[in-house]
């Protein structure tokens, strides 16, 4: 397991991933550079606020159905606006089952969403810990993928109606049956529904 810590001394991005017992992100300052090059390619990425009032859910894995959904209304602002930022993640490269984490997605352009929403809600960002789970798998070949599937969804819905779960994305296996799953939450003091 490791520890993410996303900071930006002066003027550029530092990065740091080392190993620990405990998973955590902590977001001390979001990289001041701007993945999208004009205003207009922005505006057109980046959810405006002003849309975001009269949405209570959000598709956060690649589970779609209402069960599965990431609730909005119980998050603080911070993590509801992570979670959109989020929604944006995408892989960079396609040896994301054993490539280093921190260089498989594209993070530069999560921070500049979390960064435009910031703006955007009026909100200065505060030093916030997240947690990160990363799971690198094998299937063996005579893995019921099907049924691995059912059980990972149903996983899911469990994670997601206990609270904090804000991000679940997993890839294809590789010519080796190798994946990587990966998850973000935020620790909530809700009650588990049953």
């Amino acid at each position: 397991m490791s520890t993410l810590l996303l900071s930006v001394p002066g003027s550029e991005s530092h990065w740091q991933d080392r190993e620990i017992k405990k998973s955590t992100v902590v977001v001390t300052e979001l990289p001041l550079e701007d993945p999208l090059q004009d205003d207009a390619e922005r505006e057109h990425h980046i959810p405006q606020l002003s849309n975001l009032p009269n949405i209570t859910h959000i598709i956060s894995s690649p589970y779609q159905d209402l069960s599965n959904q990431l609730d909005l209304r119980p998050l603080a602002t911070p993590s509801r606006l992570l979670a959109i930022a989020l929604s944006s993640l995408a892989v960079t490269r396609a040896d994301y089952a054993t490539a280093p984490y921190l260089e498989i997605f594209n993070w530069s352009s999560v921070f500049g969403t979390l960064r435009t929403l910031c703006s955007q809600a009026g909100i200065e960002w505060q030093v916030q810990e997240f947690h990160v789970v990363i799971f690198r798998s094998q299937l063996r070949k005579e893995a019921d993928r099907r049924r691995l599937g059912e059980l990972d969804q149903k996983s899911h819905e469990e994670a997601c109606a206990s609270g904090g779960l804000l991000k679940y994305w997993f890839g294809s296996c590789d010519e080796q049956r190798r994946n990587l799953a990966t998850c973000t939450f935020v620790l909530t003091s809700a009650p588990i529904k049953r």
